[in-house]
């Protein structure tokens, strides 16, 4: 279930997820983005997001639109043609969430692909601020302009076999943003030493139908 692997993230990163949550059923029916692609015809599914009290005040802000207030979930785009745009109203670059009930004073910063959304809604629980960069959709001289590292954790919300080599060069470059007197200069260390036990991967080797193009650009998907 969502509700366990936010719990487990949070767990991991010194944090407690303890909220109710409560289910609702999207009055639309999904298909996902790829389903026209399929060899055959496919039937709807059912899509689920959840509340929770402690959401209720919850501020987000899509920074990609001159910083214009959104919801954790919008039933309008929940209803166009990609019902996954629900989630923090779909595809955007730079999205903040703050949380004035949240458990912690603290922060994440979330480097994610599209499947980010869904999740990342409930940790904000957990979190006084979420701020939420597609990595798709920024050029590199502009990733991190006013994200603060200071007293926040950093979450990579993906799990491809090659992505550790792919994107060491584009970690790399963040990690080295941390200051050594920051008190999280030796979790970027830690992080830097990690990468190193992997050979880079160019990205002139990566082709334009590998999934990992979702995370560094050019996807022809």
């Amino acid at each position: 279930r969502i509700v366990d692997v936010a719990a487990a993230l949070c767990e991991g990163m010194g944090g407690r997820l303890e909220a109710s949550f409560e289910e609702n059923e999207l009055d639309a029916d999904f298909y996902g983005v790829y389903s026209g692609r399929a060899p055959r015809k496919i039937g709807p599914e059912r899509l689920f997001y959840l509340t929770s009290e402690s959401l209720s005040d919850v501020r987000v802000v899509d920074h990609e639109h001159g910083g214009k207030e959104i919801g954790l979930y919008d039933l309008e785009k929940g209803a166009g043609s990609d019902a996954y745009d629900l989630f923090l109203s779909g595809e955007l670059s730079k999205v903040t969430v703050e949380n004035p009930n949240a458990r912690r004073d603290r922060e994440l910063v979330v480097f994610r692909d599209s499947f980010g959304r869904s999740i990342l809604p409930l940790m904000a629980d957990d979190y006084a601020k979420i701020t939420v960069i597609d990595i798709r959709y920024q050029i590199p001289q502009i990733l991190l302009m006013g994200v603060n590292f200071e007293n926040a954790d950093v979450l990579f919300n993906s799990a491809y076999l090659v992505e550790f080599a792919v994107v060491r060069a584009h970690a790399e470059r963040i990690l080295m943003t941390v200051p050594k007197n920051c008190p999280e200069y030796s979790e970027a260390h830690r992080l830097k030493k990690f990468l190193s036990y992997f050979t880079p991967v160019s990205d002139k080797d990566v082709p334009a139908t590998s999934l990992i193009r979702s995370f560094i650009g050019g996807s022809s998907l």
